[in-house]
């Protein structure tokens, strides 16, 4: 096992037992072995985004290693990550969406980014059709629903309304943070 997969290894375990400053601590080095250890940079954004609260820290982490990273599972989770942040915190809502299609470009069947960019273009866009497309996406992907959280019941909830959002509807809900359930996507992302 390289270093860099152990000290991810001790990282991820210290996260576990819920001694961040360890895991940061192991995170780092781990990264100073392989600089582009991508699970490492998934879990070290997530720990500083969720625990530090440094949403600034852990959108450079995921942006600067989303471009020119070999392209796999955390890489994947990590654009999701980075799209999830920039539309809660930054309301950055086109880089958010070039980052979910740049996570759907590398695997068009990531249950996650489906779900998550079916409910940015329901709450934030309104495009309730291009909605109902990742929906069905993501229930094809996972026909047992055993990867759906609860972010994909809330987006099948709104794609069920009759009545679409009026203008004034629409323009209130932007002013405000998003559901609760997109403002935790992020956080799902526990891989080993």
């Amino acid at each position: 096992m390289a270093l860099s997969d152990k000290f991810y290894q001790a990282g991820f375990d210290a996260m576990k037992r819920r001694d961040f400053e360890e895991a940061e601590e192991n995170f780092k080095t781990a990264l100073s072995y392989k600089h582009d250890h991508s699970k490492t940079l998934l879990q070290y954004g997530l720990l500083l985004q969720n625990q530090r609260n440094d949403f600034e820290g852990a959108v450079d982490v995921w942006r600067g290693a989303a471009e020119g990273m070999l392209k796999n599972k955390y890489h994947v989770q990590m654009l999701c990550c980075l799209s999830v942040v920039l539309t809660k915190i930054y309301k950055d809502y086109d880089s958010a969406e070039r980052y979910y299609k740049l996570a759907l470009e590398t695997d068009n069947a990531h249950v996650n980014s489906l779900v998550n960019y079916g409910l940015f273009l329901a709450t934030v866009r309104f495009d309730y059709d291009q909605a109902a497309v990742m929906l069905k996406r993501a229930i094809r992907a996972d026909p047992h629903r055993t990867k759906i959280n609860n972010g994909g019941y809330l987006l099948q909830e709104l794609l069920s309304r009759n009545d679409p959002p009026t203008e004034e509807q629409k323009e209130k809900a932007r002013q405000k943070s998003p559901p609760k359930a997109v403002r935790r996507m992020s956080s799902m992302a526990a891989l080993n």
